[in-house]
């Protein structure tokens, strides 16, 4: 999308659309004109009526013509005003474009002064590295010169003693005595060696065995000896635990006999106690139905009193005696 400004100090032009025309001559036969075409009047049909209105009678031309002025004049005012809003706004389009076209040409240019410093930049950075590639070409020329200079008389320096070396090598300059020496005395030495190594061998692995049967016979003596030590030693723990169970069993049979005796000592502590302040104190008193209506507590009697009770009556009495635990005397009054 792009705004483009209207021309506004310009003179309108109006366009008629019409070609250019060129004018000619020519001759045509003499024709006498048509007439017009009468009026059409269709026939009158029908009774003519008449009315008599009087002024005023339809409506009011100043009062009626009102609103209509009204909404003319206020369409023409609100028109008016539209097109003064859009030409202000339209002259601060223009302005605003005019701004822009400035800030776009002024970052533009600096756009291009940067663009052309980034060039120069990149032109001077590949001028100076080609500068350095061909310095440093040269340089790696010129260390190969003199290393292959240094290399050539290194090797020629030694060329006479290593051509010497290499005849030896292949036999060209061998002496006499030497090549009888390798041919003829190292082989029959290389030969007794072996066979005295052989020898020294076959020694040592007769010594080697006599030394592993002697060592099979004392070890199976010495695992026996052991198996004997630890069966000995078995049954000389087994003897102790069975010794140390022994003393154990007899330790629980003491504590319990103990245990029985004083059992016995305290319930014949407790039964003489009964019968001294229970027994011997209380007095005999028969028949049982005659003696005074007491609980098994006996918490309304002073004199102690010794009474086996049963049956029905047994049951009474320990009822009695709940209801006297658990209830006020106030209640059993209200109960009685």
């Amino acid at each position: 999308r792009e705004s483009m400004e209207e021309p506004q100090d310009e003179e309108w032009i109006e366009l008629d659309g019409q070609d250019v025309e060129h004018e000619t001559l020519h001759d045509y036969d003499f024709f006498v004109n048509r007439p017009e075409t009468p009026t059409f009047i269709p026939n009158k049909e029908g009774e003519d009526k008449e009315t008599q209105i009087e002024e005023g009678e339809l409506f009011d031309y100043d009062l009626e013509v009102e609103p209509i002025l009204q909404v003319l004049v206020g369409k023409t005012l609100e028109q008016s005003r539209i097109e003064v809003l859009e030409e202000h706004e339209q002259s601060l389009m223009n302005g605003h474009r005019r701004e822009w076209e400035q800030l776009r040409e002024a970052e533009l240019m600096e756009t291009q002064r940067m663009e052309a410093a980034y060039k120069r930049g990149q032109q001077e950075k590949e001028r100076r590295n080609l500068q350095q590639k061909l310095r440093k070409e040269v340089r790696r020329s010129a260390h190969q010169k003199v290393v292959c200079r240094l290399l050539s008389k290194a090797y020629l320096a030694s060329l006479k003693d290593r051509s010497l070396r290499l005849l030896q090598d292949h036999g060209f300059l061998r002496d006499p005595v030497e090549s009888e020496i390798f041919a003829d005395y190292l082989p029959w030495i290389y030969n007794e060696t072996t066979t005295n190594c052989n020898q020294d061998i076959d020694s040592q692995e007769f010594l080697d065995k006599l030394v592993q049967l002697s060592i099979q016979v004392l070890s199976g003596e010495h695992r026996d000896a052991i198996e004997k030590e630890k069966e000995r030693r078995k049954e000389v723990q087994r003897q102790e635990e069975e010794r140390l169970r022994q003393l154990e069993i007899e330790k629980q049979r003491r504590r319990e006999e103990r245990a029985r005796k004083r059992e016995e000592a305290r319930l014949a502590a407790l039964k003489q106690r009964i019968i001294d302040e229970l027994v011997n104190e209380g007095a005999t008193r028969e028949p049982l139905d005659g003696q005074d209506l007491t609980d098994i507590e006996n918490h309304w009697s002073r004199d102690p009193v010794i009474a086996v009770l049963g049956g029905l009556f047994g049951q009474f009495v320990i009822a009695l005696s709940h209801v006297d635990n658990n209830m006020s005397t106030d209640k059993i009054e209200t109960l009685l």
